[in-house]
Formats: C-alpha cells, sequence, structure tokens
C-alpha cells in the first residue's frame, strides 16, 4: 500500500511531462505566431472597406470587401496556414474590377485577435462567419471560395458541405493533410512513436480526425465547378498530389499546372489570374474581362 501513491505519483508526473513535451513540440512546429499584413489593398491602388466580424468566443476577425457595392460574382478568398491576407492580393489585383471580392485574415493572421491555441476548427469557424456575413449583406447570392495551399483544403470541405458556395478555386492544393503534417515532424527528426501522439492531439483539439478531411477524399463529391491551379516547382506539395486530385474533379472542373511557379509564386502569377477569369466567365456567365495591368509589383 506505501508503494502505491509514490507510482500513482510518479505516473501523473509522466503524463504532465509528456502533455508538455507534445504541446511545446506543436508550437514549435505547427503552431504560429501572429502574421502581420505587410501590404494593404490600397498598395494595389484598389478600394476597398474594412470589416471586423466576431466569433462565437467574441474573437475579432478581419475582412477587407475590395470593390464594394459591385453587383458582380462573389469571391471569398482565404490565405495558407503561414501567410495572411495580403499575400493574395497580387492574384485578386487581376480580377478585382470584374468581380465582388472578400478577403478573409483567420485568427492570428493581419489584424484579427490572435488564437493561443489556432486549431484546424477555429479555421473553420472564422471562415463560416464570413461566409455568412456575405450572405447577409449581398441578399444570400452564392459564393465562391477561393484558397491557398491550408485555406484551399478548407474551402474545399466547406464547397463540400454548403450548398451557397457555388464554385472554388484551390491554388496549391495538397491530398492528405495528415501525411503532410507527419512529414514535417520526420523533417525534425521526432520519433514516429511520439509523432503518433502528436497527431492525436492535433485531431483531439480539432474535433475529428484529420484522415475524414483529407481533401484526396473529399474532391471526388464535390458536384460544383473547381480550378485547381498548381506550381510544378512546388517542394511543398508534389505534383503527385495535383495528379492524384486532378483524375477526380468532375466534368465541369479544370486543373491548371504552371511550369515555372512554386508553392508561393503561384499567387503573383499572369497566368493563374487570367484562367481564375477565365473560368469564372465560362462557369458562370460573367463579363470577365482579364486586366493584367493590375498585376503590376508594388515595390
Amino acid at each position: 500500500m506505501s508503494l502505491v501513491l509514490p507510482i500513482a505519483s510518479i505516473s501523473i508526473v509522466g503524463i504532465i511531462l509528456i502533455y508538455v513535451l507534445i504541446n511545446t513540440i506543436l508550437r514549435k512546429i505547427i503552431y504560429i505566431p501572429h502574421i502581420p499584413n505587410t501590404k494593404t489593398p490600397n498598395d494595389f491602388s484598389i478600394t476597398f472597406d474594412e470589416h471586423f466580424l466576431k466569433t462565437e468566443s467574441t474573437k475579432k476577425i478581419q475582412l477587407w470587401d475590395l470593390n464594394p457595392n459591385s453587383e458582380k460574382t462573389i469571391i471569398l478568398a482565404v490565405h495558407g496556414w503561414s501567410r495572411s491576407a495580403d499575400s493574395l492580393l497580387p492574384l485578386l489585383a487581376g480580377i478585382n474590377n470584374e468581380a465582388h471580392v472578400f478577403v478573409l485574415n483567420t485568427r492570428n493572421h493581419g489584424k484579427s485577435d490572435s488564437e493561443k491555441d489556432l486549431s484546424i476548427a477555429k479555421y473553420k469557424d472564422d471562415i463560416k462567419i464570413a461566409i455568412e456575413f456575405i450572405k447577409n449583406k449581398n441578399k444570400n447570392e452564392d459564393i465562391i471560395l477561393l484558397g491557398h495551399s491550408f485555406g484551399a483544403a478548407t474551402v474545399l470541405e466547406m464547397g463540400h458541405l454548403d450548398n451557397s458556395v457555388s464554385g472554388l478555386i484551390l491554388l496549391s492544393l495538397f491530398a492528405d493533410g495528415e501525411k503532410l503534417i507527419r512529414r514535417q515532424f520526420e523533417q525534425k527528426k521526432i520519433p514516429k512513436q511520439l509523432i503518433d501522439s502528436l497527431v492525436k492531439s492535433i485531431e483531439f483539439k480539432n474535433g475529428e480526425k484529420l484522415s475524414r478531411v483529407a481533401p484526396k477524399d473529399i474532391i471526388g463529391q464535390v458536384k460544383i465547378p473547381i480550378l485547381m491551379i498548381h506550381g510544378k516547382k512546388d517542394k511543398s506539395v508534389s505534383e503527385n498530389d495535383f495528379n492524384d486530385l486532378k483524375m477526380q474533379l468532375n466534368e465541369d472542373s479544370k486543373a491548371i499546372i504552371l511550369e515555372h511557379e512554386d508553392h508561393v509564386s503561384v499567387l503573383d502569377n499572369n497566368k493563374a489570374s487570367s484562367e481564375i477569369s477565365i473560368f469564372i466567365k465560362d462557369q458562370f456567365e460573367s463579363e470577365f474581362i482579364f486586366n493584367p495591368a493590375f498585376l503590376k509589383k508594388v515595390d
């Protein structure tokens, strides 16, 4: 009996140490510090309104409304995990005059509030709030979602679940988020047994298994038109991922590979903006005119 208490104490301490270790690793590798905007739409000569929406937990999220009061095709654009909304502006500047574009900064990005434990679930919640705001502001018109990298994976899931989403534009989309995360851990030389625990911890925070929301298992179920754009020189997401996803696209969809672009440079590419314009014109009968002049880089 005298040994029970010390053994129990050691077990509890061990569990606490493992918990601390897992959370420390996650913060260093997965969770990110607050990422500010380095530019605004003003830097691209874009007129815009700025809105701050409240989440259920009273967090503030930033939404740019480009080309306010436009009655043209509505696009909601969502950045990736490690970049803020301003990373999308070079791409969106080329189509802004021909669409009503909204650009979201999720928590921990831009002027949105910080979030100590940013998770995939919270990321999706922010997008849902932005969609509801846009629907209320624009008489429930259909919305095209545009996303880059992790943002692309998230809007793909939203497009699968939300009937008000009429189309998807997916840039640098990976096929399997769990596989991508495991590779990040492996590159940091973390033991496999600990990687399993780290993945389970991420899934616990998100409230669902990563395998349930893998793009490779969702994209084939999506019936709305999809435009998928990928850089051939992308070292973060392989061309094999692109090809696997491409094979599952519905007949109204299109997949484009840009020969000289990587994971990020697809966001500052004339052809990418042009393909988005063509996609929207073909699928949604908008009078889209691509304007390459807006792609002039800002020093």
